[in-house]
């Protein structure tokens, strides 16, 4: 009889790619930061241009207002020079022209002081258009950086993906027998804990087949282990061509099976594993199983349900024996 050994209460699952996934995330994430700061300081550029561009506008106007001033400094002398050539030396004469070129020179003082005014102006409109210029090359910077995380991102997520395909194809090995195609044990358990946890809750019977090979050992020693394992493939393809596509088929052991149906009752599953004898009788290598039959019952385990059944198995193997 087979024993029961211990086994995983859950099928492999996938090992998750996430740190890959959250790595590439993060850097999509420090993209778009640097995308944004690189946003706003084109905007503090274009902000500095334009306050260049006012303070340019405003030099202009204190240098036309400081030629406006010279211009009026020298009608004012002028008009000094002329009065004294007119008039002659007379007091009258000689105040009215020392107060024009007073005059002429008070606007010359507010000429020179204009256009050091629009002096300075351009000089912080200079300055201004400098740092524009250094804001524009740190948001180009920002945005080659932002590139380059978007690079290394999708680099991360390449990994990532790369990682659950292997993943993916370890837990295909982890979970199917390599020689049948059916489930391995410890996956097949799960399997079949799932479905006997769907028969309770929809309320239908369920039925677990243990299958035994017959002979495969006599095979072995006569004929050597390869077409001892021709027979087992022989075996789980004629048991897959006798159950329905979503009945579990599991590879206990060595020469042994395990076969899971929902929905079934006794007297179905029996009529299956007797085609599937007749099956195997007719085909090029011949071959049959024994088997034993268990049904769900309410407080059954998988361990207690998979007992059950092999235990079935050996009372039958017993009772042929006795009547031979």
């Amino acid at each position: 009889m087979t024993t029961l050994g211990n086994y995983p209460a859950r099928s492999p699952v996938l090992p998750p790619a996430g740190r890959a996934d959250r790595i590439g995330t993060g850097r999509d994430r420090a993209a778009e930061l640097r995308d944004g700061a690189a946003h706003d300081r084109d905007g503090a550029a274009e902000q500095r241009d334009h306050n260049a561009d006012t303070r340019d506008t405003a030099a202009d106007g204190r240098d036309r207002a400081a030629d406006a001033r010279d211009r009026a400094a020298e009608q004012r002398d002028s008009a000094a020079e002329r009065s004294e050539e007119h008039r002659g030396a007379t007091a009258d004469s000689r105040e009215s022209s020392a107060a024009a070129r007073r005059d002429a020179a008070a606007a010359r003082r507010d000429a020179a002081s204009d256009r050091r005014d629009a002096s300075s102006d351009r000089r912080a409109g200079a300055g201004e258009r400098r740092y524009a210029g250094r804001d524009r090359g740190t948001a180009a910077g920002d945005r080659g950086a932002g590139a380059d995380d978007r690079a290394r991102g999708g680099e991360d997520r390449d990994a990532s993906t790369a990682d659950r395909g292997a993943a993916a194809a370890e837990l295909l090995e982890a979970s199917y027998d390599g020689l049948t195609g059916v489930y391995r044990r410890a996956a097949g358990i799960a399997a079949l804990e799932r479905e006997m946890n769907r028969a309770r809750r929809e309320g239908q019977p369920l039925m677990v087949a243990f299958l035994d090979v017959d002979g495969l050992k006599e095979v072995n020693d006569l004929f050597g282990h390869a077409a001892g394992d021709r027979l087992l493939v022989t075996v789980a393809a004629a048991l897959r061509g006798q159950v329905r596509p979503y009945d579990a088929i599991i590879r206990w052991g060595g020469d042994e099976f395990v076969c899971v149906q929902t929905g079934a009752n006794r007297a179905a599953t029996g009529r299956r594993l007797a085609r599937l004898n007749r099956v195997l009788a007719a085909s090029a290598g011949g071959g049959s199983v024994s088997f034993g039959l268990a049904e769900l019952r309410a407080d059954d385990a998988p361990a207690d349900l998979v007992a059950r059944a092999d235990t079935a198995l050996y009372r039958g193997r017993k009772r042929r024996a006795q009547r031979r």
